[in-house]
């Protein structure tokens, strides 16, 4: 058969969605806020709340001075964070400049022979430059050792402390993951009232389906969970078939879950450095928090801002027009009183449909075939006329719409109608009529009901 264009079933279904999913992430709102905030976004210190800014290397070194005086310490340069692969043309970099381990994922792996790592699983690999003790006769050294690994790290140095036991590991060759605590230090990113660095901005820090981004205590999902709930979560890193991929609660697992709001991210489901970040002097979980209506009309202000340099102009106006128009496309359907951290289970199916078209009006396909398993149920009169308008937009942007019906005032919308009498269902019923509502009603004598066409 030829002519038959792709297509996409918008139906009726009592799933709404896992525990994770969102309107924003749903209608992929949340995706491009994410790209907003990690590109235009402002840190600021979780301790303090001062905004981060660059600090020199001299200031770092003072901090190590000061904070590690009289221990012995690993300086290594970040080379890798939270990426799959295998990387063994980092070892072959690394040996020739007489480096004779890495540290992955905390343990310290030979560049002769290095072993190949799990490709599919998040790695973190660390480039081992130099362990030294602190103290003000080895400051020299201190420096120079500082300024390699902050070249190789670009910009960042993790220090390593509390290394007894790591020789030993090393020489037994046990994992040594468990040994010994990591302190990031960056050139980039830090507080300038209490020092603390951070990491690059990464959109995986805005998901609650990332470890990077996720509350540690919620997992991402926003309510209180028990040590037992968040063991079982633990447990599912682990396994063999889920590694590297981001984590999400199994319906089994989310049954026994209560409503009760998280009380480290109070329901934002996000960890403190992420709420910490700001762009416009909001945060995302803020503005998460707004209606539909009230996020669009904050967008709309964006539009106005100025003091942008050129290249921030050029993302906000990649990503701005984005969010705005699957924001007015919700609107459009009627949704405009969600809040965008609205959990999809607790949508009605009326709602979480209505979503689904919103999402595919967002996408701006062109000659699909979209089925529509009865939109207008559970709607209020007047939301369909907003439902029929979205409806009419899908059509008018050059794609068929197979509308499955009893609403009289969406059969007649449409260009044709298949009347569908006696036997209908899954015994494939019997053509009554078929055309314009004229047609029908002249064939059936009767108001039409059954399925239309919008193309």
């Amino acid at each position: 058969m030829y002519g038959i264009p792709p297509t996409v079933a918008i139906e009726q279904r009592l799933s709404r969605g896992g525990r994770k999913s969102t309107v924003g992430t749903t209608t992929e709102v949340w995706h491009f806020l994410r790209l907003l905030y990690v590109k235009l976004g402002t840190q600021h210190c979780i301790h303090d709340g001062a905004a981060v800014e660059p600090q020199s290397a001299d200031s770092i070194a003072a901090q190590l001075l000061k904070n590690f005086r009289g221990q012995h310490i690993g300086l290594l340069a970040p080379l890798v964070s939270g990426r799959k692969g295998v990387y063994t043309e980092l070892a072959d970099w690394a040996r020739p400049r007489g480096f004779t381990h890495l540290r992955v994922d905390g343990n310290f792996l030979p560049t002769t022979n290095f072993p190949r790592i799990d490709r599919f699983k998040e790695h973190n690999i660390e480039l081992p430059v130099a362990s030294l003790d602190v103290n003000p006769a080895h400051e020299a050294q201190l420096r120079e050792a500082l300024a390699t690994a902050l070249v190789h790290g670009k910009g960042v140095v993790h220090v390593l402390s509390g290394m007894d036991g790591l020789r030993a590991a090393m020489l037994a060759g046990t994992p040594a993951a468990g040994i010994g605590k990591v302190q990031v230090f960056s050139t980039k990113r830090a507080c300038p009232v209490c020092s603390t660095s951070y990491v690059e901005l990464d959109p995986r820090l805005f998901s609650y389906n990332s470890k990077h981004g996720w509350c540690p205590d919620c997992v991402g999902t926003g309510v209180a969970l028990t040590k037992d709930q968040r063991k079982v979560f633990d447990d599912s890193v682990k396994d063999d078939d889920n590694k590297g991929r981001e984590q999400t609660f199994a319906e089994a697992d989310i049954e026994d879950l209560h409503d009760a709001t998280c009380p480290t991210c109070h329901g934002t489901r996000l960890n403190a450095t992420a709420r910490a970040v700001q762009f416009n002097a909001v945060g995302i979980t803020d503005i998460a928090r707004l209606s539909v209506t009230d996020v669009r009309k904050w967008v709309q202000t964006l539009q106005v801002i100025g003091g942008m340099t050129t290249r921030e102009g050029d993302i906000a106006r990649d990503l701005v027009p984005e969010i705005k128009s699957r924001l007015e496309f919700l609107e459009e359907v009627g949704l405009g009183y969600l809040t965008l951290d609205r959990g999809a289970p607790t949508l009605s199916g009326g709602e979480a449909q209505r979503i689904r078209l919103a999402a595919q009006l967002g996408s701006n396909l062109q000659g699909v075939c979209y089925v529509l398993d009865e939109p207008t149920i559970g709607l209020h009169a007047r939301d369909n006329k907003i439902l029929l308008g979205a409806l009419r937009s899908l059509s008018d942007k050059g794609n068929t719409l197979v509308v499955v019906e009893h609403d009289e005032e969406t059969i007649r919308h449409a260009d044709h109608i298949i009347d569908i009498g006696p036997s209908a269902g899954k015994r494939g019923g019997r053509l009554v009529a078929e055309g314009s509502v004229a047609d029908v009603q002249a064939a059936s004598g009767r108001r039409p009901v059954g399925i239309c066409c919008m193309r």
